[in-house]
């Protein structure tokens, strides 16, 4: 049994015998379920941050002046009994930092789906944080997360290796890219590379406002959150520039599938996004009201989070997966 624990517990992922790239160390935090009832499956999700993101600044925005864990979507799901583990994306915060040529999205792909390879084995063998006991291979459930880029990078890590459970996008669209109150162009060009990377500056990220938050997020959020920003590999941006250039990727998805949006985010015509998941079954749609593309940090965060935390008990279980008690969740398709 494990001890349940508020505050996340850090841990390392040694990756090993990874060409073209040598040995890699991947830091991470890990938000231990609250019941860990042996009743119950032993449910994880990994959350892959955005573009400029670190993992804990998504999925944990902590602001001191603000109401504590109001933003925290991975202490809501461990609450909810569900354990969140949060990376930084290879490259970012405190992992190894390669050089960024070589970091191309296949490169990204490969690594991220030998690291959630090790973390099932983790889980299963009870050695990935302190606190945790074996569970059995039959009881582990663990789903991909990612929002915006990090939908993007989990698209190319399920679709090419299917390591997960399920899958969940948060706002991320395989189609054209809309970005409400942004000239996505014109951003693109504001971007410098160096070593492989696109260098975020402050110009960047408040070039984003419009798109990124709603009119009634706190200003002290949103300067916390652009204080945080960190540069990004630049073989992740070509997909944005490229619509479509995953769908090869996006056809292999297997397993159930959760396309939850903002109500202003990356696309206006969320039914058209179930025709790439061709394998996937089964496809939930869920619209965030009252939000922007960085929907966590908004007023109906908490709505959603209950609903997504629904959704992977039902999946996890394999129940009827649940529709939105509030209205925007609608299941897109079964087979």
């Amino acid at each position: 049994m494990a001890t349940p624990s508020s505050d996340p517990i850090p841990f390392t992922v040694l990756l090993e015998d990874l060409n073209p790239l040598d040995s890699l160390e991947m830091k991470g935090l890990a938000y231990l379920p609250h019941d860990m009832s042996e009743l119950l499956p032993a449910m994880w999700v990994i959350g892959l941050p955005g573009g400029t993101y670190r993992g804990t600044a998504y999925y944990d925005r902590q602001v001191p002046s603000l109401v504590p864990f109001a933003y925290s979507m991975a202490r809501h799901f461990a609450h909810a009994g569900i354990g969140f583990l949060t990376f930084d994306t290879l490259g970012t915060g405190d992992n190894t930092l390669p050089n960024g040529e070589r970091l191309t999205r296949h490169v990204l792909g490969d690594v991220y789906a030998h690291l959630v390879s090790e973390v099932r084995q983790g889980l299963l063998d009870g050695t990935l944080v302190a606190n945790l006991s074996p569970v059995d291979s039959e009881r582990l459930w663990i789903a991909g997360m990612g929002h915006s880029m990090g939908g993007l990078l989990l698209t190319q890590i399920q679709g090419a290796h299917n390591p997960f459970d399920a899958t969940i996008m948060l706002g991320w669209a395989q189609g054209d890219m809309e970005t409400p109150g942004v000239d996505l162009p014109a951003l693109m060009g504001m971007w410098k590379i160096e070593n492989g990377y696109m260098i975020s500056t402050k110009d960047v990220r408040r070039a984003m406002r419009p798109f990124f938050y709603s009119p009634d997020v706190p200003t002290t959020l949103i300067q916390a959150d652009e204080l945080d920003a960190c540069n990004v590999p630049s073989g992740l941006m070509e997909a944005l520039e490229k619509p479509g250039l995953l769908a090869e990727m996006a056809a292999g998805i297997q397993g159930p599938v959760c396309l939850h949006f903002a109500e202003r985010d990356v696309t206006s015509h969320p039914r058209s996004e179930l025709a790439w998941y061709a394998s996937a079954s089964p496809i939930t749609i869920s619209i965030q009201p009252e939000s922007s593309h960085c929907a966590n940090f908004d007023r109906s965060n908490r709505k959603a989070w209950d609903f997504l935390a629904s959704w992977c008990r039902g999946a996890a279980r394999r129940d009827k997966l649940p529709l939105d008690t509030y209205g925007f969740g609608e299941q897109g398709r079964t087979k």
